[in-house]
């Protein structure tokens, strides 16, 4: 693995160059360049042609991808240079059009995971400079889907396109589920939901709206605020009006297939001030009582 910003990329390529016995080991390429041009990547991707038969993850961040700056041959090398990697991360790139950024997902054959953050494009042929834009204007297939709280709101629009070949998603709560309908994805197996502890109301409307015939399990990973207590986890969990309204919707005929239920508590550890943690056994406890139809069943784990 390789942390690389521009002087790095070159001393890196020269090293290589110097001892290509080296590059059979690499399975992960990481390049930043700080906010500057990705004239780099391309060097590194001309350089290393058919030289990683084993790298499997690339990631980009912090740079721009200048067209200008890209000669005609530049995609064909990449596809020569990564053609084997499976997983892309693209973490604060820009791109100059919605076109660029496609090309660099089409020649990646082998490409099955694809994470992006902060992604933009200067020009854009959609209404919105946005990367769920795109994928919807292609008509993509996606089988594994993770959405963060800003794209939320997009997922409405992508849903209906790759619905029917979706097989897991895992949505980021955090602070209001919109309203939106799970419905389409009639072939969804696995639902992740994440949320913070006083916002399971949303994860219990969002459910409520969705008819999920092959749905297998669903998995609430819960936050609670700092500084949490086994008194203030209990207490908040009293409060919440919504756990007999998730109790009767994960157990009706909404949800036919489901097999398992997991309730997650996660912690965000600071060393000067570690959570009071709670025991499994307890927290089985406290959400057999708030989830007795569940519990009786067997499904909740």
């Amino acid at each position: 693995m390789s942390y690389m910003r521009t002087k790095e990329v070159y001393r890196l390529i020269n090293s290589l160059v110097e001892h290509p016995d080296r590059c059979s080991a690499i399975k992960t390429v990481w390049i930043g360049i700080g906010d500057r041009s990705i004239g780099p990547f391309r060097s590194f991707a001309v350089r290393m042609v058919q030289k990683l038969p084993r790298v499997e993850f690339l990631r980009l961040w912090d740079c721009r991808w200048e067209s200008g700056q890209l000669h005609a041959q530049v995609f064909l090398h990449i596809t020569l240079t990564f053609g084997s990697i499976t997983k892309l991360q693209l973490l604060g790139v820009t791109f100059p059009s919605a076109i660029v950024f496609g090309r660099l997902v089409r020649v990646l054959p082998r490409l099955s995971s694809l994470k992006c953050w902060k992604v933009h494009f200067k020009t854009s042929e959609l209404p919105s400079d946005d990367v769920f834009d795109f994928l919807a204007s292609i008509d993509v297939h996606l089988r594994h889907l993770t959405c963060y709280e800003n794209d939320l709101q997009k997922l409405s629009d992508l849903l209906p396109v790759t619905a029917k070949s979706l097989l897991s998603l895992k949505i980021w709560l955090l602070c209001r589920a919109p309203s939106m309908d799970l419905t389409p994805a009639v072939n969804l197996r696995v639902l992740a939901l994440d949320s913070h502890l006083e916002d399971i109301t949303e994860a219990t409307s969002l459910l409520s709206r969705a008819s999920l015939p092959n749905l297998v399990g669903v998995t609430m990973n819960l936050e609670p605020l700092d500084g949490a207590t086994l008194v203030s986890v209990q207490d908040r969990l009293n409060s919440i009006d919504s756990f007999a309204k998730m109790d009767r919707i994960l157990s009706d005929r909404q949800f036919p297939a489901l097999r398992n239920v997991a309730f997650l508590l996660r912690y965000g550890i600071r060393f000067s001030h570690p959570p009071e943690v709670i025991s499994e056994g307890y927290w089985r406890t406290l959400l057999s009582s708030k989830l007795p139809a569940l519990h009786a069943s067997g499904r909740l784990l």
